[in-house]
Formats: C-alpha cells, sequence, structure tokens
C-alpha cells in the first residue's frame, strides 16, 4: 500500500515539474534516460520523506501501517520521533543501495537477513529496529498494544 501512495504521488510530481514527461508511452534515448533519472530520484525523495514524516510524528503509522493495524513505537512506547525513523530508512536505504552495485548479492543478503532477524530475535526486532530503537507492534482499537 505504501510503495503505491509513493509511486502515485511521485508520478504525479514528476509531471508537474516536467510535463514533457512521458510515464505511460516508452521514450528513446537521452529522453528516457532523464526521465527515469527524475523519476527516480523523486521517488526516492517521496518515499524517505513519506516514511519518516509519518513513522516519526504521532501516531508512529504510515497508511499502509493503518491498513495492517501495526504501528512502530520507540523503546519506551511512545512515537518514535524523526531520527529513531530516519534511522529506520537509513538501513532500508543502505541494503537497497548496495543491491545496484558491484556488490548487489550483498545488499539483497542483507535486506534478507534484516527481514528475517525479528523470527529469531526475542523482542521480535529486526536489525533496522534494533539500531533505530523501535518496536513495531500491534495497534487494537482500544488503545491496548502487543508486540507482533
Amino acid at each position: 500500500i505504501d510503495g503505491l501512495v509513493v509511486a502515485i504521488l511521485s508520478a504525479l510530481i514528476a509531471k508537474l515539474i516536467s510535463p514533457s514527461i512521458s510515464l505511460t508511452n516508452i521514450t528513446a534515448g537521452a529522453a528516457l534516460y532523464k526521465s527515469e533519472i527524475l523519476y527516480t530520484t523523486i521517488q526516492l525523495v517521496i518515499s524517505v520523506s513519506y516514511q519518516i514524516i509519518l513513522v516519526g510524528h504521532a501516531p508512529g503509522r504510515t497508511i499502509g501501517d493503518y491498513a495492517a493495524g501495526i504501528q512502530v513505537v520507540s523503546l519506551e512506547m511512545g512515537v518514535p520521533g524523526y531520527t529513531r525513523a530516519s534511522k529506520r530508512v537509513t538501513i532500508a536505504l543502505v541494503s537497497s543501495a548496495l543491491s545496484y552495485t558491484v556488490v548487489s548479492p550483498l545488499g539483497s543478503l542483507l535486506f534478507l537477513i534484516d527481514g528475517l532477524w525479528m523470527l529469531f530475535d526475542k523482542n521480535r526486532q529486526t536489525i533496522h529496529d534494533k539500531i533505530a530503537g523501535t518496536y513495531v507492534i500491534r495497534y487494537l482499537r482500544n488503545g491496548a498494544v502487543t508486540n507482533l
């Protein structure tokens, strides 16, 4: 859900910034390269901002988190804040960035290990949650919380 929101926002902003950009038609040569760089840059900025702002600010949930019934909280069970949210996003960016370099298998492996780490962790935290000092919890409508 979050990916869809980011993709739609990115497409709209790309079209506003560069009305000549084609988001549906096949473009050739330099125009394709320029449009891909523009869209990728916009998508990166929107994605990072989306995560940091929505997770870092009360109540610590993205639109996808609302749909899934989960919430990110600090170790003290409060709102994570922008610093912790930034740390969570940075870990994801590092593994993603490595996936597009010469060491792409390493980036993919880090991404996989990060996601699976919670299965073996006593607090059910991923690596990015441990580094950021956050938990992902189930959000219950009555205000009660449970650790995933």
